[in-house]
C-alpha cells in the first residue's frame, strides 16, 4: 500500500481516503473491516470487449478477463489503460 498525500501543481491537497485512515489508525490495531458485495458488471460471451480505465484502476477489469478466461470464452478482449498525469 501506498499513502496518498501530495499537493498539485496548483497547491490543492490530495489524500487518500483508505490509505489516510490506516496511516492515522491506532498502534497495534489487526482489525480492518471488509466485505464482500456481489459485482454489477455483465459481460456477453459473444461480443468483443473494450475495458477503458483511464487512470481510474484496473483491478475490475483483470478480474472480468480472468473471469472469462476461467469460462473459456473465446471473444477478443482488449484492456486500454492510462496514468492521470504524465508522472
Amino acid at each position: 500500500m501506498a499513502v496518498v498525500d501530495y499537493e498539485t501543481k496548483f497547491k490543492r491537497k490530495i489524500t487518500g481516503v483508505c490509505s489516510s485512515w490506516l496511516k492515522f489508525g491506532v498502534p497495534g490495531t489487526t482489525f480492518v473491516p471488509v466485505w464482500i458485495k456481489k459485482g454489477t458488471m455483465r459481460f456477453s460471451s459473444e461480443k468483443p470487449m473494450i475495458l477503458v480505465g483511464p487512470g481510474t484502476g484496473v483491478a475490475a477489469f483483470r478480474a472480468a478477463i480472468q473471469e472469462a478466461y476461467k469460462r473459456d470464452m473465446k471473444q477478443t478482449i482488449v484492456l486500454v489503460f492510462g496514468c492521470r498525469s504524465e508522472q
